[in-house]
């Protein structure tokens, strides 16, 4: 074929324009896969800020979150329901160190007598028909909502007129409309007239979980040791309550009772304070004062000799008097001690004393005693397991 001199110019621009496509295709903006929605977290509530108002409402101020979201104050209400719990580190009666007690005393339970305090209680400090601590429901106070997840709570209940604004103050508080988890449940610690804070822990959530998982009581919702301290205190009387300082120098005997047989060798008996440090300073006093044996004592031990003979079982009182923490406060701890008769010498055999007995750990030395009817001494003894 032929092209006129008319047409190579257009052959020419045709040639480049199909050698510009021979080059790199244009690419575009690189197009990813969609990305997935977060993981749902849940509920998740914080308490982050507390006062008292001028008539002592306690005000927390906390956030609360589903799925990292805020939610409207119905649900708050409504849904997650959170109830709140309120103590104070205050002085043991007792004791006079710094333990958790509730603000809130409105459980259900109504002790008829409770001691404040650890074994050996005064009288005088024993509470009365006292009811235990309890929580208050969010539709108790007062909730506003501040936005964004935000809002204060006003508690029902006031602080006592008496109140000291310097003691620590604890709110807890957990959501008891929704399942609970680690997220569920939160305390804050102030002091209301801001000054130094205060705080003591009787042990560490870290521990807890260590061997039992994610620890949790009361249906899974209350989790933390931090939120148990606000209602197991020392005006709780449960199985599952037990605060060291509220017997913090609590006086004990070990043992605590026991019995003996007439004419056998002295018994002893040794007084403990509860986390004070060195020997015990205690009185001890038998009753009835004579007739009955007779006592030696030696700062906190006492040696108890049995009478020689006894007409039938006898009860002995032996009673450890240790002071308080005030002068009127005094500290007393009895035990008892049951003499028999020897029992007939025929056939020879031994007798030992207490049969059984159940001591704290880690607590001063406990005794067993044995004499033989009938036998020549010495007795060995063993120990299982060893």
């Amino acid at each position: 074929m032929r092209f006129t001199d008319g047409w190579r110019p257009l052959v020419a621009v045709l040639g480049l324009a199909l050698l510009a496509g021979c080059g790199q295709p244009l690419v575009g903006a690189k197009v990813l896969p969609p990305v997935p929605p977060p993981s749902p977290t849940g509920y998740r509530l914080a308490l982050t800020d507390a006062t008292v108002d001028a008539d002592r409402h306690v005000v927390v101020t906390f956030t609360l979150t589903k799925d990292d979201l805020g939610i409207p104050l119905a649900s708050v209400t409504a849904v997650a329901s959170p109830s709140f719990t309120l103590a104070g580190l205050l002085p043991d009666p007792v004791s006079g160190l710094a333990t958790w007690q509730s603000y809130l005393l409105t459980g259900s339970g109504l002790l008829t007598s409770l001691p404040p305090g650890g074994p050996g209680t005064p009288p005088a400090l024993i509470l009365a028909n006292q009811k235990q601590p309890g929580a208050e429901g969010v539709a108790l106070g007062t909730v506003a909502d501040l936005g964004g997840g935000q809002f204060t709570y006003t508690f029902a209940a006031t602080l006592p007129a008496a109140y000291d604004p310097s003691r620590t103050v604890r709110v807890g508080a957990y959501l008891a409309g929704v399942t609970g988890t680690a997220s569920t449940a939160s305390t804050f610690d102030f002091v209301p007239n801001h000054g130094p804070l205060v705080t003591r822990d009787t042990v560490l959530t870290s521990n807890c979980n260590g061997c039992h998982g994610d620890l949790s009581a009361h249906g899974g919702l209350r989790r933390g040791v931090k939120l148990c301290l606000t209602c197991h205190t020392i005006q709780n009387a449960d199985p599952d309550t037990t605060d060291p300082a509220a017997m913090g120098r609590g006086l004990y005997v070990v043992p605590s009772d026991r019995t003996v047989y007439a004419g056998m060798p002295t018994v002893s008996f040794a007084a403990a304070l509860l986390q004070a440090s060195g020997t015990a300073s205690v009185s001890w006093a038998m009753d009835p004062p004579s007739g009955v044996g007779s006592i030696a004592a030696t700062g906190a031990t006492v040696k108890y000799t049995p009478p020689v003979s006894v007409s039938g079982p006898t009860t002995v009182v032996l009673t450890a008097t240790a002071p308080g923490p005030t002068a009127a406060a005094g500290l007393a701890y009895p035990v008892t001690v049951t003499v028999l008769p020897l029992p007939p010498v025929d056939p020879p055999t031994v007798a030992v004393s207490p049969l059984a007995q159940t001591v704290p750990a880690s607590s001063v030395a406990t005794l067993v005693a044995s004499t033989t009817l009938g036998l020549a001494p010495p007795v060995a003894w063993t120990l299982s397991p060893s």
